[in-house]
């Protein structure tokens, strides 16, 4: 593996909107094996992978924030409904750093010198959207609260190792999302779910400072319409990979 170039392809976006689709849709275009670390997390709650778990695998699905150690602290306490409004965004903005960070060092960047090929669920990106507007609900800048955003030590690392390609799937209508949400089976009791909060959220995500932030730390930000149908998605993605690969 050593004598391939490693990739770092995110896939960030509202919750909701199909980010799972179009990971898997990536994941299929990668020849060989890939890792499963979100799954390999589930089952190892108390633990972390590391690259030397890969041998015989080509290329990494995995996520932020992680499903295990502070990541699982995350999910399970920092963002539930049942905690709502207990934690400030200040705290879950570091958690979060801490976490990206954790994961950053310990797998994600070795994984991707030794070439292979990250399949990633959010990011900095999220954090950038989510808490910031967190933020703004406790009265705070929004501007100012981005600017600590990017000061903190993990998310600057991320920056320095900026994914290669940032793929944002969006979508017209919000109330197709709410339904999508109801609909699924998979419950996260985020306190992020809700209308309101995604209506607002879908603004920084398509905004021209976020494509920015990315695009001047080496990152191909696309975009995906992700309103349209699951085939649609999946084929835009497929898409999208070609055309970055080639």
């Amino acid at each position: 593996m050593e004598n391939e170039k490693g990739r770092f392809i995110v896939v960030d976006g509202l919750d909701g909107i199909g980010k799972g689709v179009i990971e898997s849709a990536l994941v299929g275009q990668i020849e060989g094996e890939v890792f499963d670390s979100v799954q390999w997390c589930k089952d190892n709650p108390t633990k972390r992978p590391n690259v030397s778990m890969l041998e015989g695998y080509s290329g990494v699905l995995t996520g932020e924030p992680t499903y295990s150690g502070l990541g699982a602290d995350i999910r399970n306490t920092l963002i539930s409904n049942s905690n709502r409004g207990l934690f400030p965004a200040s705290l879950l903005i570091r958690a979060y750093s801490l976490d990206r960070e954790i994961q950053m060092r310990n797998f994600i960047v070795p994984a991707i010198r030794k070439g292979y090929k990250i399949i990633q669920s959010r990011s900095l990106a999220t954090t950038l959207c989510y808490q910031t507007l967190n933020a703004e609900d406790e009265g705070l800048d929004p501007v100012k609260t981005r600017e600590k955003i990017l000061a903190n030590p993990g998310n600057q690392y991320q920056l320095a190792n900026a994914p290669d390609l940032l793929i944002i799937p969006t979508i017209g209508d919000i109330e197709e999302l709410i339904r999508r949400l109801e609909k699924r089976t998979k419950k996260d009791d985020a306190i992020f779910e809700n209308k309101e909060f995604l209506k607002r959220a879908k603004i920084p995500y398509e905004s021209d400072w976020l494509r920015k932030i990315f695009e001047d730390h080496g990152t191909q930000v696309t975009y995906l319409d992700a309103g349209i149908s699951v085939e649609e998605s999946r084929r835009q993605a497929i898409e999208i990979w070609k055309k970055f690969i080639s």
